[in-house]
C-alpha cells in the first residue's frame, strides 16, 4: 500500500458527508446553500511539513467546491484532492 505525503503547505482532503442538522446546533436552511451546492467541508487526511495548526482528522471549511481541489487522480471514487492551507477559512474540531 502506498502512502501519500503532501509537500509544502498542501493538505490531502476528502469531502465530508456531514448532516446539516447536527446535534441541536445551528441549522442552515436549504435556501442558504452556497452557489454550486458542492462540498465545502473537508476531512483532512494528511498534511505537508509547512502546514500549521491543522492536523489529520480535522474538518476544514473552504470557500469553493471541487473546482479548487487538485484531484489525486481522475476517477477517484473518494474524490480526494489537495488544497493549500491559505484556502482554508476555518477548522472544525
Amino acid at each position: 500500500m502506498r502512502t501519500i505525503k503532501p509537500l509544502g503547505d498542501r493538505m490531502l482532503v476528502a469531502p465530508t458527508k456531514a448532516p446539516r442538522n447536527a446535534g441541536g446546533k445551528v441549522v442552515v436552511p436549504d435556501s442558504a446553500k452556497w452557489e454550486g451546492d458542492g462540498d465545502h467541508e473537508f476531512w483532512v487526511i494528511a498534511v505537508g511539513p509547512k502546514v500549521r495548526d491543522i492536523i489529520p482528522g480535522d474538518r476544514v471549511i473552504c470557500p469553493f467546491d471541487h473546482e479548487g481541489v487538485e484531484p489525486v487522480y481522475a476517477g477517484d471514487p473518494q474524490k480526494r484532492g489537495f488544497i493549500r492551507q491559505a484556502q482554508v477559512l476555518a477548522v472544525l474540531r
